[in-house]
This record gives structure tokens, C-alpha cells and sequence, in this order.
């Protein structure tokens, strides 16, 4: 993946984007890690508290929050009586965006669908080969 344009997603200027984390600018980016530090300060301080809580004491949007839990980078302790929802079944979880059934499943189907997207290594290097294209036989049920 390589460096591509993007629209910071929180301010709406135009950015280089290295394709991975939250498609925010630099100055954004700051702007996050701040906030983040001041929920993360409030729960070492504080202890456990809810989203609403937070956000009153922190400054910090809810929506801010719950993208802290969907990326797994706060999480919601045990005995709670309100969770989030796994985005594919709607069972509770404390942090992410699936549960591990779903993950598990979701990883398996992600990786059936890319097998045939790799290719073998060769074991032995020919010398003297042609090496001729061919076709695979297909498979008959």
C-alpha cells in the first residue's frame, strides 16, 4: 500500500495518507492522541465510568469514545451492564468490532477468498527449461 491522498476525516483538509490507521491529518492526528490521553487519564484516575461520564469530564465526544472501543484502544470492563455490538451477529462485546466467533469466521472466508491470489514458489530452478506457460486442469465435481 502506498502513499495516497486522502480528506481528513475529522477537519476536512487534504492530506498524504500511508494507508493505514485513521485517515486523519497530522494536526488532527495530534488532536486525537490528546484526547485519547485525557479519557485514559480520566480511567486511571477515575476508574471505570460510563461514555456519557467521560465525555462530560474529558470534553471528549461520545463518538470519540465509542471509536476508542471499536478500535480496541479502551475496553469496557467486565459485569458492565451495557456493552457494544458485534457488527456482524449483534452479540455483546467489550471492546473491537466482532466477537472472536465472528473474527474466526471472517478471517477464514477472508483467507479462502485470497488463496487464489498465491501463487506457488518454485522448489527447483531449471536450467535448461523452457518454461511454458500452462493451464491448470479444472476441478470436476
Amino acid at each position: 500500500m502506498g502513499i495516497s491522498t486522502q480528506v481528513c476525516e475529522r477537519c476536512g483538509r487534504m492530506f498524504n495518507y500511508a494507508g493505514f490507521g485513521n485517515p486523519f491529518c497530522p494536526s488532527c492526528k495530534s488532536v486525537d492522541a490528546e484526547e485519547f490521553d485525557k479519557v485514559r487519564d480520566y480511567l486511571v484516575h477515575n476508574g471505570a465510568a460510563n461514555m456519557y461520564e467521560i465525555s462530560e469530564a474529558t470534553g471528549v465526544s461520545e463518538k470519540t469514545i465509542r471509536r476508542y472501543l471499536t478500535e480496541s484502544r479502551l475496553e469496557i470492563p467486565e459485569g458492565s451492564p451495557i456493552y457494544i455490538k458485534c457488527e456482524s451477529c449483534g452479540c455483546d462485546i467489550r471492546s473491537g468490532r466482532y466477537c472472536p466467533d465472528c473474527a474466526g469466521r471472517l478471517s477464514k472466508e477472508l483467507n479462502m477468498s485470497y488463496q487464489s491470489f498465491v501463487g506457488e514458489k518454485p522448489k527447483v530452478v531449471a536450467v535448461n527449461n523452457t518454461g511454458k506457460m500452462h493451464f491448470f486442469k479444472p476441478e470436476r465435481d
